[in-house]
Parts: C-alpha cells; structure tokens; sequence
C-alpha cells in the first residue's frame, strides 16, 4: 500500500477526461506529487527508523498518538518488565506502524511543501541565507522547509496537515471509521461483551474498503464527485480515478488467471469437491507457479481484492441469476451506507 497510493496519483494524473482546463491542468501536476512521495520514501528513512524505535519503547503511535492497529487497551496488564516483555508482539506491530505512517506522512508533506513553493513563484537562484558550513539557502528551499515544518506542533513530532495525514493513515489501514463501521467501532469499544466478539475493527474494516474501492464500486458513494470531476479536488479526482483504473485492471487479470487455474481463491464449500482440492495438493489464497504455491495474504488490499475475485470466480457457476443479483446489490449497498459518513478526518 506504500507504493500503490503514489502510483494511484500517478495513473490518476494521466485520466483527464471530462474536466475543465484549469482542474485538468492540476490534476495533470499530481504525477508529480506521485513521484515526489516515491522519492521521500528514501530521504526520511532515518526519521522514519528513529521514530519507529521510540513508538516501540513508548507503546503508542508518536505521530498521531493514541491511533494505532489497536481498538483496545494493551497495557492493561500494567507497565511492569514482564508485561512489557509479554507485550512485546504488539510493541512490534506499534512500532512497525509507525514506520509507515512516518514516512508516508513526511514523504506526502513534503511534496505538498514543494508545490506550494512553485505555485507560489519563489526563487530557486535568490539566495537569503548562508548556514554555518556555507550551504546556501535559496528562496524556495526556506520556503518548503518553512512549510515542511508547518506540518508539526511545536515539538516536531505530532502531525498537523490535515492532507498528509490521510495520507499516511490510509496507508497504513488506520483511518477513523464512518457510517456503519464508524457505528460498529463505536459500540464495540463501550460494550466490553461485544470487544471479546470483535476484538479488531479498524484495521480490518479499512482494508475491505480499500480493496472494494479499488472495484467500479470504489466510483459510487461520496467518491462520485471526484470521479465525475465535479469536486474540482485535483487530489482526490486523481486518486479515485488511478485508484480505480488499477483495481479494475487487476480484477480483469485476476479473472483469466483464476480461469486458469493460476490463481486460486478457498477451499470450495462442498465436502466432497474440498477433499479432493487437499488430495491434488491445493493452496488456497495463492498464486500457483509451476507446482509451487505462494501466498498473496499479505498484498492487501490487493490481496483482499484477489482474494474476494478468486472466490467468486470460484462459486459463480453455482449461482443462479438471482443470487448472483443479490451479491452485487449487497457489495454496492454496503459501500454507499459506509460512505454517508464524513468525508475528512484527521
């Protein structure tokens, strides 16, 4: 997912169709940000590691504290050295999260600094200051630190810009839930009964909706004005349209390789037909390569997306007209319902 929201900017910067000039024009200057954020991933890998290292001693996202994968409290257990030392697992899991929203929030940050200093006509050749060591300092590098900077509190380290903060959470399958799911969290987390039924809501619900956005049903919903255009969001109409463009792509390949036998979804529901999949060696999730099997579980959401083809490629023969009317209609009314929500957050 670290590569695929850039890459998302970037197809999405090619699809212009039915926008006027000037929304076409900014739309066109997201391959940029694509790139930019690409390149970022390389020059904040050290704050990235220092950060990733302080949420694992902390226990807690640093960049946005108290949001992690985590729908509960994991220090019930106290701050003693062998509960720590029992927490370690989830200490890892913190910190690798961590990891990802850092670097994705200072790769995107960065590139939206940039922006704004070309759009804004500030000298790369005006030199304003000279550091100690006699680096020179143009008028557009102080103007994208000034901006850079602009996107922490006065410590440095807990993120402000609202844009880069999206960024960095849809990344990492950490955004706050609305609608439905929003609902479902929310009782959840007050009826301790239902915590021990649903233990995990966030992250799992982000990654079905990412994979079904990656789907023509990602077009409906309040993605509907930045996929028409008429949002005038360059951001957002890139991101739906490359977004999109790259699921679909993929469900048209996922289908002829599940065709094939190439790419295989579960285990089939009936016993007898399941037994005779686990006789012949079958793997199920994965990708067959000669009479090798490799897993595609952890691609998401791509892999969720393959994951959800794959099976319903496999059952689609043994539904009728009827149900297969059903299915679609339930997918396309789960994701409108989830997207009455707000559209923004932090």
């Amino acid at each position: 997912n670290l590569f695929l929201k850039p890459v998302d900017l970037m197809i999405g910067s090619k699809l212009t169709w039915g926008l006027d000039p000037q929304t076409a024009k900014q739309v066109k200057a997201q391959y940029e940000h694509g790139a930019g954020i690409m390149a970022g991933y390389k020059n904040y890998l050290t704050d990235a590691i220092t950060f990733m290292k302080k949420a694992f001693n902390d226990e807690d996202s640093i960049l946005f504290g108290g949001s992690t994968k985590f729908d509960t409290n994991t220090k019930a257990l106290g701050n003693s050295k062998i509960a720590k030392g029992i927490r370690i697992p989830l200490r890892g899991l913190t910190a690798m999260d961590e990891f990802f929203k850092q670097i994705s929030y200072r790769a995107r940050l960065s590139t939206i600094a940039t922006r704004e200093a070309i759009d804004a006509g500030a000298s790369q050749t005006k030199i304003v200051m000279k550091l100690k060591d006699g680096t020179k300092i143009s008028e557009f590098d102080e103007m994208v630190a000034k901006r850079f900077r602009a996107g922490f509190d006065e410590s440095g380290v807990i993120a402000l810009d609202k844009e880069a903060s999206r960024f960095a959470k849809e990344v990492t399958f950490t955004k706050e839930l609305d609608g439905v799911l929003g609902y479902i969290q929310r009782i959840t987390n007050e009826v301790p009964i239902i915590k021990q039924i649903l233990p995990f809501v966030k992250t799992p619900a982000n990654l079905a909706i990412q994979a079904l956005e990656m789907t023509p049903l990602g077009l409906v919903g309040k993605n509907w004005k930045h996929a028409t255009g008429t949002s005038r969001d360059a951001v957002r109409i890139a991101e739906v349209r490359g977004r999109v463009a790259v699921g679909t792509t993929i469900l048209g390949t996922i289908s002829l390789l599940n065709l094939t036998g190439v790419i295989t979804g579960g285990y089939h529901p009936d016993k007898e037909i399941r037994r005779q999949q686990q006789s012949v060696g079958f793997q199920p999730y994965s990708i067959k390569i000669g009479d090798t099997y490799i897993e595609y579980g952890r691609l998401d959401p791509i892999g969720m997306l393959i994951g959800l083809v794959a099976d319903y490629g496999n059952i689609y023969s043994d539904l009728n007209d009827r149900d297969r009317e059903k299915v679609e209609n339930n997918l396309l009314s789960f994701l409108v319902n989830q997207q009455t929500g707000a559209e923004e957050d932090l």
